[in-house]
């Protein structure tokens, strides 16, 4: 970024890259990603950072929001739902992993939300540092028995 009427295209507009591990599509390519976040200056529209929480699994990302609380503190909420795991990596160089609650440990352990075989997708809703992207926390919510998905989170 940025677009612009006189750039419309992009072309002489800056990128970054990250990996995010991407998954089989023998099923569609729904949701086979991880969990990825891109953040944009809001008075550039240049890219500066990609934030990526990854885990064994495939994820979807359904609700993003960012505010600055009222001590100056800049957070980013994000939500979805997930098979497998899925790992936030904390400030203090620590991380915190959450698995699926219905994972057997099959090849479906691994299938994107929805699964063909199993359909047992939890939520997720992820609370971190909008500056940095450390995670400052990360759970598994809702867990369900069938299907389970965190839509909003503002």
């Amino acid at each position: 970024g940025p677009y612009t009427r006189a750039d419309p295209t992009g072309a002489s507009a800056f990128s970054i890259t990250s990996d995010l591990v991407s998954y089989t599509t023998e099923f569609g390519s729904f949701a086979q990603y991880e969990v990825g976040v891109v953040k944009i200056d809001r008075l550039t529209g240049r890219p500066q950072d990609v934030y990526v929480y990854y885990g064994e699994g495939q994820d979807e990302t359904s609700g993003l929001a960012a505010k600055e609380t009222t001590s100056g503190r800049k957070v980013l909420a994000m939500s979805g739902h997930f098979v497998g795991s899925l790992r936030g990596d904390h400030s203090d160089g620590t991380s915190t992993t959450i698995y699926n609650s219905n994972a057997e440990g099959t090849e479906d352990y691994v299938l994107h939300p929805n699964a063909v075989k199993n359909g047992f997708d939890d939520g997720f809703v992820i609370s971190a540092n909008a500056d940095t992207g450390d995670a400052n926390w990360i759970v598994r919510y809702p867990s369900s028995t069938k299907d389970a998905e965190t839509v909003g989170v503002d």
